[in-house]
């Protein structure tokens, strides 16, 4: 345990001086510190998806005068508790094995899926884009779930279909 804090922090060290940033990520700790804080209420199922910001987030606000968490994590934790957490995380590995599925015969989709995913997990340590219907990188992860699931074929044919049908003589196409 201590070990892993004492890593925690280092890193932390490298990261804020690397982005020239301080430690608490440009005021970030003291907003992840409220929000953890009134998401800590309702452990279990959270508060129901966007049932906080600018409905009941007078607290939050009344502290560091933000209306979102600035994690995506936390933002996930909060709208849908512990049950969310694991739903979230769920889906998350659900895409990333469809994503590893789909480098076997698809690479370049594949690998456009799993450079996704790591600017996904990435940018939202810091901002709240997970789940959010106005977020680009969100909008297209679902999209890519949802291609990458699908049941067709995922060959690519190099030859024209057209060639090798056989026109009627009458010219007349059969249904």
């Amino acid at each position: 345990g201590l070990l892993s804090l004492s890593i925690s922090d280092s890193l932390t060290q490298i990261a804020t001086s690397f982005f020239e940033r301080n430690e608490s990520f440009t005021g970030r700790a003291d907003i992840w510190r409220a929000v953890r804080n009134v998401a800590s209420r309702n452990t279990l199922i959270g508060v129901g998806y966007g049932g906080y910001w600018g409905l009941q987030d007078e607290e939050i606000y009344s502290i560091v005068w933000v209306r979102e968490a600035h994690s995506g994590y936390l933002e996930v934790y909060l709208d849908g508790g512990m049950v969310g957490v694991m739903l979230f995380f769920s889906f998350l590995l659900a895409h990333y094995r469809k994503t590893l599925r789909k480098l076997n015969n698809a690479y370049d989709w594949g690998l456009f899926g799993i450079c996704l995913i790591i600017m996904i997990l990435m940018s939202n340590f810091t901002e709240s884009g997970f789940l959010g219907p106005s977020s680009f990188f969100w909008t297209i992860m679902i999209f890519l779930t949802v291609v990458f699931s699908s049941r067709y074929k995922d060959t690519i044919r190099t030859d024209c279909a057209c060639d090798s049908l056989e026109k009627p003589e009458s010219g007349k196409l059969r249904y």
